[in-house]
């Protein structure tokens, strides 16, 4: 009799897993949009190990800035608690200070700056190292002309306020503040012209910015990528600490092998990351990859970090992801649904709080690059995930939670649409409304 109500018990269940599965597949069969376009999708079970549901799973797409998510699995894994501040060691009456890719110093959403406070109160010479960054200022299939846009900041070993300036500009008065300050002579105002939707621009072969009042429609800052080098470093270095800084482009030999050589704690990993995720903020994933280098090399090296975790990931998939660089700017990177379930379900295993390991992810209708999504759940939501856009592409990935108490890990990829973004989103939209109340 027992035996006989637990078979009926699997069997009810089992019609309740179809039914759901049936549910998700017949959406998409009658969706239009998903057949016109390059579409994958899938949905998985981390208690269970099943496959709900899945499309074109293992095909290969461009994945934007769902590429964060490998970035940030990698700095959980390869970054300690504090990022690393820089290296620093004494020789005689001088700091040698070397670089490690820090995203947050002189950066102006970071308040705490040990490294700043450092070199206030040394009364040492202060030399800076470089010349140990083994990558371009601009990774591999970025597009060159991003170059003034606020989500393409170029990549350095010692990156300073963010490798960017940020304006405030005031519509009442059209006054406004340079940060930092040293670019506010460089910085003029073009009440009458204007450059496409720039609010404000940024010369291609320097560090000229124009704003142009008539294009704000908001009091909200702007963040222009600076051209960076050396001498910006230098000069933005003594202006904050009115006091002289030296730069030495020096051979790794003088770098390596200093047995004194110290490793200054950063910012909190978790502060930094939830602000990439968060945020989408490109430049932050880049500088961790090379952050996470200096913790295993002399040199930084993106394509180092990349290699080391490709070949730690390789047994977990047939076939590799074509894996470019940090923030997903790169047209190069091919990813598939797969890779990214796969990586969020170590997520899940790794987090044993996980209202931690979601407080990382964008939330619907709230914060970040969700803010517009799902906005009718905003009180109640159901889903966290990360976002990836370029033009005609557009991804989430992450968790999803049902009406049954189930937490699902989902990834959802639409490449090449031509329809509005906007529609694309309503269709997925109604997608995560269905698993949501029938799983």
């Amino acid at each position: 009799m027992l035996r006989h109500f637990f078979i009926s018990i699997l069997i009810v269940f089992g019609i309740f897993t179809s039914r759901s599965q049936n549910l998700v597949e017949i959406a998409f069969d009658t969706t239009q949009l998903f057949k016109d376009n390059f579409t994958g999708f899938m949905l998985y079970d981390p208690e269970s190990g099943d496959t709900i549901y899945s499309l074109n799973e293992r095909k290969f797409f461009n994945p934007a800035s769902n590429v964060k998510i490998f970035t940030f699995y990698t700095s959980t894994q390869l970054i300690p608690e504090r990022l690393a501040a820089c290296h620093y060691f004494y020789r005689g009456d001088t700091v040698y200070i070397q670089g490690t890719g820090d995203p947050t110093f002189l950066h102006p959403d970071f308040e705490e700056q040990p490294l700043l406070d450092f070199l206030k109160k040394t009364d040492k010479t202060i030399v800076f190292l470089t010349g140990n960054y083994e990558g371009q200022h601009y990774g591999p299939g970025w597009a060159w002309d991003d170059y003034t846009y606020f989500f393409s900041n170029e990549r350095a070993s010692f990156p300073v306020c963010g490798n960017a300036i940020r304006v405030d500009f005031d519509r009442l008065d059209s006054s406004f503040n340079v940060y930092p300050k040293y670019f506010l002579p460089s910085t003029k105002l073009d009440r009458k012209g204007s450059r496409g939707i720039y609010r404000v621009s940024r010369d291609m072969a320097d560090n000229s910015f124009t704003i142009y009042p008539s294009m704000f429609y908001n009091d909200d800052p702007v963040n222009v990528p600076l051209e960076y080098d050396d001498q910006v470093l230098t000069c933005i270095l003594e202006d904050t600490l009115r006091k002289p800084v030296f730069i030495r482009r020096s051979p790794l030999e003088f770098m390596s092998h200093n047995e004194d050589e110290i490793v200054m704690e950063g910012v909190r990993r978790d502060t930094v990351l939830r602000k990439m995720m968060i945020d989408s903020d490109n430049f932050i994933a880049e500088q961790l990859l090379i952050n996470a280098s200096s913790f295993y090399s002399d040199s930084l090296s993106t394509k180092l970090i990349i290699n080391l975790m490709q070949d730690s990931l390789a047994d977990r998939w047939e076939k590799a992801p074509l894996w470019r660089d940090a923030s997903g700017l790169s047209r190069y990177n091919l990813f598939s649904p797969i890779h990214f379930v796969t990586i969020l379900n170590l997520l899940y295993e790794d987090f044993e709080d996980k209202e931690e390991l979601i407080s990382y992810f964008p939330v619907p209708g709230s914060t970040g690059t969700l803010k517009y999504f799902l906005e009718e759940e905003k009180d109640d939501p159901f889903l966290w995930g990360k976002t990836g856009s370029l033009n005609n592409n557009f991804n989430l990935s992450g968790y999803i939670k049902t009406k049954s108490g189930k937490m699902l890990i989902f990834s959802f990829m639409n490449n090449h649409y031509t329809e509005r973004t906007a529609l694309v989103k309503k269709k997925m939209e109604n997608i995560f409304r269905i698993i949501h109340e029938n799983y």
